[in-house]
């Protein structure tokens, strides 16, 4: 189905889907994942708008849309990235850090550390999951840090990851707080 449609008639439809209540969520993101194979200026120039629409649905549809925009040759990852730090400065709820947080876990950059270092601490579970998972590649020292911060969080299993990404760069990284986070929990350090 998606082939037959224009890029313009694919946006339609996603955004459409994005804001039905009683949409289906396998349509959604068969629409989104279609929207990422299209040629990435005419998809970046449809989303931009919805970056700060004031309906929280249609601005979850940018970061949902953009985490695999051109696949791994990521064509857009340094203007993605900037966007991305803009809708965070206008302080969005809870729902839309998490979406980036996750969106940003497959970008590889320093900015993605600068961005969401500070949200380790987030009092919502979800947007500290994001920025553990966006996060546990790095050996950015800030990375880190929040690595160690969730390393102690009160959720079980963000703990158990924290643990693991730390412990899984140990060539890499390591220190006092890092020996002392893998000491706190040897042997429940893989989540799997």
């Amino acid at each position: 189905m998606a082939d037959s449609l224009t890029t313009m008639e694919l946006f339609a439809l996603a955004r459409a889907e994005s804001v039905d209540d009683g949409g289906d969520p396998d349509r959604y993101w068969a629409l989104v994942c279609a929207l990422r194979d299209r040629e990435p200026l005419e998809v970046w120039a449809l989303l931009l708008p919805l970056a700060t629409h004031e309906d929280l649905r249609l601005q979850l549809v940018v970061p949902d849309v953009l985490r695999g925009l051109g696949h791994e040759a990521q064509p857009l990852a340094s203007q993605t990235l900037a966007l991305f730090a803009q809708m965070l400065a206008a302080g969005p709820p809870a729902d839309l850090v998490a979406c980036i947080a996750n969106a940003c876990v497959d970008f590889h950059d320093g900015a993605v550390v600068t961005m969401l270092a500070a949200y380790a601490k987030h009092e919502n579970a979800a947007v500290r999951e994001g920025v553990l998972h966006a996060l546990r590649r790095s050996s950015h020292p800030d990375a880190i840090a929040a690595l160690l911060s969730l390393s102690r969080d009160p959720v079980d299993e963000l703990r158990e990851w924290a643990t693991f990404a730390l412990g899984s760069q140990l060539p890499l990284v390591d220190g006092p707080d890092v020996r002392e986070a893998l000491a706190a929990r040897p042997s429940r350090a893989d989540p799997r």
